[in-house]
């Protein structure tokens, strides 16, 4: 690869870096390792104390160019980092994160010059092992509204520089910066192409942004919550909701790393404006499992110390003005179906079916992916199945949909956590089958979570709760 500066980069990598000696130089070069040349750096070493700056000179690339400020946070770097780039795309990064192999091209590709271009994620711990792995959310092929759906992480997207405000970042945020200008941008107008490859290595580290648990976190993107919904002029309903949401995954991450149900509540309080908002158990669980994923100190800790801390989280749950016992139980089956890992279920679920059928994958979106991926490698005869063809041209195989007639021999598995619908759907044609969240390993932590830790809190529960593992099998079409 070339490492000469062109006159005109075709994007500009804007890396606010405060105390990143132990990183940057890792950081830097996925940058340099990148398919592409065609690229620009610039590091704004925000009042660092260590040897940040020395980290940065000694790479010795003449794309990659530092600039020194006195510490004035993240937006504030960002912003002064803007002020020097002169790429035609902006991509801004976290100074310990990295790039994964092709993300610029993939980015520049998927951009076409016109347009933002978004793509996914991984999780990773300092040893370099994967959390999670997250793609966007999108509506027609496109980033869905940051406000409903969370945006994506920073250092997966990149804008044109046409498209940027001036300055991009508000620098009075110290967290929630990020989203805050994805917001702005998506009332602009700004809209970005979703690609199907994940492009960025997001680490995760006990001392990193997204793992603090200061309590200005919650009341920062509380502020920025707000203030899109006033720019909006959205309902209380409306943006409580994600409040509440975002109040969950900050309380929960806090527990998950060892708080107590305290300190839940005063992020809690400081997120919603201590409002009793209502929240969805599926989107509890959801938000709790994003934490999890965030939360390294419990991946690590031992099986007693994850069972104490669930049942702080049963304890914060049962505080919860809306958590009646349905309620928790509810969500704490959806979260248990959420921490297994997907691979787990996977391959649980193709060791229960004989070699010799067909298996007849219903939904090909995460979970269908890693079944087929699995099925695959060990052999097997697959017939996906998606009624979304949105969903399901990342499979490098036939996909039919899912009326089309199937070998009456076949074992159907319905991959979708959000499955009654298919259900229903299946059980009108005669077919009973297999579902992603009652397999054996989602069983079983579930039933650690309702009957054990979280299920301490739990109060008298109606029968109809007590059989999650039966379903329909003569239930009329949807």
């Amino acid at each position: 690869m070339t490492a000469g500066v062109t006159a005109s980069p075709a994007v500009s990598t804007i890396i606010a870096a405060h105390n990143a000696e132990a990183t940057i130089a890792t950081t830097l070069a996925s940058l340099r390792a990148q398919s592409i040349d065609t690229w620009e750096v610039i590091v704004v070493d925000d009042g660092s104390t260590d040897r940040t700056a020395a980290a940065v000179q000694r790479v010795g690339d003449p794309r990659v160019r530092l600039v020194s400020i006195t510490p004035s946070g993240v937006g504030a770097a960002r912003n002064a980092g803007v002020r020097h780039a002169t790429g035609d795309h902006f991509h801004f990064l976290d100074a310990d994160d990295r790039l994964l192999p092709g993300a610029y091209e993939t980015l520049l590709r998927a951009a076409n010059g016109v347009r933002g271009a978004v793509g996914g994620w991984v999780r990773t711990d300092p040893q370099g092992a994967m959390h999670a792995e997250f793609r966007p959310v999108t509506q027609d092929g496109t980033l869905a509204d940051p406000f409903d759906h969370g945006g994506a992480a920073t250092g997966a997207w990149i804008v044109p520089r046409d498209h940027l405000p001036s300055p991009p970042f508000d620098s009075t945020l110290r967290w929630a910066e990020d989203l805050d200008l994805l917001l702005r941008l998506h009332e602009a107008g700004v809209r970005f192409h979703a690609c199907d490859d994940a492009v960025l290595d997001y680490r995760l580290s006990p001392a990193s942004a997204t793992t603090s648990l200061a309590s200005d976190r919650g009341a920062n993107w509380g502020a920025t919550i707000l203030a899109a919904s006033k720019r909006r002029d959205l309902s209380p309903t409306h943006f409580g909701s994600r409040l509440a949401a975002i109040a969950m995954r900050l309380g929960a991450e806090a527990i998950l790393r060892g708080a107590h149900a305290n300190d839940a509540h005063a992020l809690w309080a400081a997120t919603t404006h201590d409002e009793p908002h209502h929240l969805d158990p599926t989107i509890a669980a959801i938000e709790v499992a994003n934490a999890e994923a965030n939360t390294i100190e419990w991946r690590s800790a031992s099986q007693t110390t994850q069972h104490d801390r669930l049942e702080r989280l049963g304890a914060w749950w049962a505080s919860m003005p809306f958590a009646t016992p349905v309620w928790i139980e509810s969500a704490s089956q959806e979260l248990a179906v959420r921490l297994v890992s997907p691979t787990q279920i996977a391959r649980t679920l193709l060791a229960s079916i004989d070699p010799k059928r067909t298996i007849v994958v219903v939904g090909c979106g995460r979970n269908g992916s890693v079944l087929i991926r699995e099925a695959t490698r060990a052999g097997r005869r697959l017939d996906p199945r998606d009624d979304e063809p949105t969903i399901a041209h990342h499979i490098a195989r036939a996909v039919q949909p899912l009326d089309a007639p199937w070998d009456s021999d076949a074992a159907v598995v319905v991959t979708p956590l959000d499955d009654e619908h298919l259900v229903r759907r299946l059980a009108a044609r005669g077919t009973q089958p297999l579902r992603w969240r009652l397999a054996p390993p989602t069983c079983q932590l579930r039933d650690t979570l309702v009957r054990g830790a979280i299920g301490a809190h739990l109060g008298p529960i109606s029968p109809a709760h007590n059989t999650p593992h039966q379903y329909p099998t003569d239930v009329e079409a949807a």
